[in-house]
């Protein structure tokens, strides 16, 4: 089997986590390397810090992902003599392409927040600040063609809603067209007004996905020139976006569910502010620096708020609004969503590429 490009294994990535749904003021993407290169062994890694850099360089692999951006603040100059600028030229020097997923990873099913709502085992989940991703496709169809079309569009991944596939909603009624000259009509004859009975079938699609659904569209609709509409939706997409809020099953003390998060994401600087004897069921969750989504969590219900960095105004001001707050640390919450990219990676890429995690890492407060 020929190895796969690395663009293959970004196109991986990239299909759950769009770089559109990237911040602005990120860098994403491929940082060195070539997108052609060829990739044998990959690796991820939350950030590059010395000692991971010092485990990529002595395996080896020809791609390295990372969370966190390498480059990030505008690069002047690559020296050795500069943190990032060595570290860039040891990968380059080591053959290592890099990679970064950084906020577009953070609004995804794979991202940590997504991640770490699904290990805590909470339940009706959807995100604190969903994001605008939606369309509205409107085709019509012949009647002939209608279910091989809803089909084939749904398993391109129209028509999700939540939990929910294969949604869409049809209207009959009669189209009409003339074809023209040079045109090769599926039904009628040039110069001659057609009346077919058709439907008008109505989906929404996700904006990232526009490009392979519409390419499928023309592909399996049988008309020459499909008929459709594209229309802007104001609805957000409630399982995309950054943090998570979702209930547990029952309610339980806020004690047990900081057990439960050690348990997921190690650290030995969890902080607690509020009553951890609390009964507690419903549940915010934002992996990373979270404490700016901690007004829309508490908005929506929140009674415990698991993030990182909390600053010290900002847990009076959760402690404020009712919440208990369970501080893991930056990194701690971000780990697991790496060991569920690469398992996604594997998943995706089955045995072209193998997948291996960097070991070495330890936050600024180790």
């Amino acid at each position: 089997m020929d190895a796969l490009r690395v663009c293959d294994v970004i196109a991986a990535i990239e299909r759950a986590a769009p770089p559109d749904w990237a911040d602005e003021w990120d860098n994403v993407g491929l940082q060195l390397g070539h997108p052609e290169g060829r990739v044998y062994r990959a690796a991820v890694t939350l950030e590059l810090t010395e000692d991971a850099l010092e485990e990529t360089v002595a395996s080896g692999p020809d791609l390295l992902i990372t969370h966190h951006p390498v480059i990030f603040s505008p690069l002047y100059h690559l020296r050795s003599d500069s943190p990032t600028g060595d570290r860039i030229l040891q990968l380059a020097g080591a053959g290592v392409a890099l990679y970064c997923a950084h906020t577009n990873l953070d609004r995804s099913h794979l991202g940590p927040s997504a991640v770490l709502a699904s290990e805590l085992g909470l339940i009706d989940v959807i995100s604190l600040q969903p994001l605008a991703d939606l369309l509205k496709l409107v085709v019509y169809v012949p009647e002939s063609d209608v279910e091989e079309v809803r089909a084939a569009l749904s398993d391109a991944g129209a028509g999700h809603i939540g939990a929910y596939s294969h949604c869409t909603f049809s209207t009959r009624g009669t189209g009409t067209f003339m074809p023209g000259s040079g045109a090769d009509p599926y039904v009628g004859s040039t110069g001659e007004l057609a009346r077919v009975d058709e439907y008008r079938m109505e989906t929404v699609i996700p904006r990232h996905r526009l490009a392979p659904i519409m390419s499928v569209l023309h592909h399996v609709h049988p008309y020459e020139e499909p008929a459709f509409d594209l229309l802007s939706l104001h609805n957000r997409n409630l399982q995309v976006g950054m943090g998570r809020i979702g209930d547990l099953p029952e309610p339980v003390s806020a004690r047990k569910v900081a057990e439960r998060v050690l348990q997921v994401c190690p650290s030995d600087q969890l902080r607690a502010a509020g009553d951890m004897d609390r009964l507690v069921q419903r549940i915010a969750v934002c992996g990373g620096a979270g404490e700016k989504l901690a007004d829309t969590a508490a908005a929506t219900g929140a009674e415990l708020f698991i993030t990182g960095d909390v600053s010290h105004h900002g847990a009076r001001d959760m402690l404020d609004a009712g919440m208990v707050v369970l501080d893991v640390g930056h990194a701690a919450t971000e780990q697991p969503a790496m060991r569920q990219l690469a398992a996604h990676l594997r998943q995706s890429l089955g045995s072209a590429v193998q997948i291996e995690e960097v070991e070495s890492f330890a936050t600024p407060w180790d």
